[in-house]
């Protein structure tokens, strides 16, 4: 009798000891994130589409782009030449309506765009001309793999490179726009896009890498214009 009094003691004990810890894994904070991987949801799934587009219109933020459509089949030469668009993968023309497409829906969304910088290559560039109507290059958009490794790797970027033009503020009233690659965005702030998707930057966060509000499917903007235009006939 005594000993089966132990062992229910002793087993007691154990579920009582779990039950303490099951507890204070909930009830301490962060502990039940990092130990279930769930996490709160991230903003960008938590910011609306209507709250979003009332920011950009006020101005201030940073929209990256990743240029839009191209034949994947058709890589890049081994050393592109970047005044050369015949040594890149460029704009299919299904790319080229994609860009047309962004520039048409920022305009009909009253969304104000400022400086407007795009890589070096003919894929990036041409989004941006072809959406906004102007491009000024920045090498801190290239992809990371375009220089090669050594001293003079990716030379003359300014301080910082695309996390520094992602937390540099535009003027006053006015977005600025970035047009470059996926690997770039990546490896910068951990944000992959599709071709022809964006991600919104608020460089007053101070955020060290800068975290998007919203990562931005292709064809998003110009779904946001049309339902614009539907809530304004209701």
């Amino acid at each position: 009798m005594g000993v089966r009094n132990k062992r229910a003691e002793r087993s007691a004990l154990r579920a009582a000891a779990l039950l303490a810890a099951l507890l204070a894994l909930f009830l301490i904070p962060g502990c039940a994130e990092r130990g279930s991987g769930s996490q709160a949801p991230p903003r960008e799934r938590t910011l609306p589409d209507a709250r979003l587009l009332a920011e950009l219109r006020e101005g201030g933020y940073v929209i990256f782009f990743r240029h839009a459509a191209t034949d994947l089949s058709t890589p890049d030469a081994e050393e592109p030449d970047l005044r050369d668009c015949s040594t890149q993968r460029n704009l299919t023309p299904e790319g080229r309506r994609q860009a047309r497409e962004i520039g048409e829906a920022f305009r009909r969304l009253d969304i104000p765009a400022g400086p407007v910088l795009a890589s070096p290559y003919c894929r990036a560039r041409q989004t941006a001309l072809l959406a906004f109507g102007r491009a000024k290059t920045a090498r801190a958009l290239l992809p990371p793999d375009h220089d090669p490794p050594g001293p003079r790797r990716r030379p003359n970027l300014p301080p910082g490179g695309l996390p520094r033009l992602l937390s540099t503020p535009p003027p006053p009233g006015k977005n600025a726009v970035l047009v470059g690659h996926e690997s770039a965005l990546r490896e910068a702030t951990g944000t992959s896009l599709p071709e022809g998707g964006a991600a919104v930057f608020d460089p007053r966060a101070r955020e060290s890498p800068p975290s998007p509000l919203k990562a931005l499917p292709p064809g998003y903007w110009s779904r946001l214009a049309s339902r614009e235009k539907g809530r304004r006939r209701r």
